[in-house]
């Protein structure tokens, strides 16, 4: 009577490779003036970057945080983003997050002077 052996490596179940899409995005805020008398309205326009490695990535939405209270999703935005006015005196920070679909997120922020 003989002994059977099995190499239960060789035989483990091995979850197939999936190769996950990897991003890396950056994105960058320009506003100008930086202040203004009241009621100021600056200019503003952002730029995304994109680093993609393998298939299904991109920005999926892009958020400006006003700085008093209120916000804008930019994420279709083209020539006709919304505007925003400060109507009162202060200092205020103005951020904007852009998410990946992998949920990286990539911000930056610049300050008005609203006088």
């Amino acid at each position: 009577m003989g002994v059977r052996t099995t190499n239960l490596h060789a035989h483990a179940a091995r979850a197939p490779h999936r190769k996950r899409p990897e991003t890396i995005s950056r994105v960058t805020l320009t506003v100008t003036p930086h202040s203004g008398r009241a009621p100021f309205t600056p200019f503003y326009r952002f730029n995304v970057e994109l680093l993609t490695i393998g298939a299904g990535s991109g920005p999926v939405r892009i958020m400006i945080v006003w700085g008093d209270g209120s916000f804008a999703d930019v994420s279709s935005c083209s020539y006709t983003c919304p505007r925003h006015t400060y109507t009162a005196t202060g200092t205020y920070t103005i951020r904007i997050v852009a998410t990946d679909i992998a949920g990286a997120t990539s911000n930056d922020t610049k300050t008005v002077i609203v006088y």
